[in-house]
């Protein structure tokens, strides 16, 4: 059984670090990794936070960083705060945090 994927750190888009290389195999795990993490520590941020931030993209305990689409990053923040939502379910919810934060969100980066 290979090793829980966590968390780590955060990085910039940018940085040397390489990228998930297996998406199909994999991206369920970091996916859970991103989201607990994110609910644990009350992360919110926007998809253009994620690509433009200094520690916007988060690095896992096997030396990986995720990058995203701002898009991609939305359905991230969308599932870890979907349940302050009327719809949780809502299959455009990635919007609500790919480019800005939804009204009565605060933006808190790690």
């Amino acid at each position: 059984m290979p090793p829980k994927i966590e968390v780590i750190g955060w990085v910039n888009w940018h940085s040397d670090h390489p990228e998930i290389d297996d998406w199909a195999n994999q991206f369920p795990d970091y996916q859970k990794a991103v989201i607990d993490y994110v609910k644990e520590h009350q992360l919110c941020f926007s998809g253009t936070d994620h690509q433009y931030s200094e520690n916007g993209a988060p690095l896992f305990s096997d030396g990986k960083k995720l990058i995203h689409s701002m898009r991609g990053w939305g359905r991230i923040m969308f599932e870890a705060h979907k349940e302050k939502f009327d719809d949780p379910k809502d299959e455009m919810g990635y919007a609500k945090f790919a480019w800005l934060l939804p009204d009565g969100f605060e933006k808190k980066l790690p």
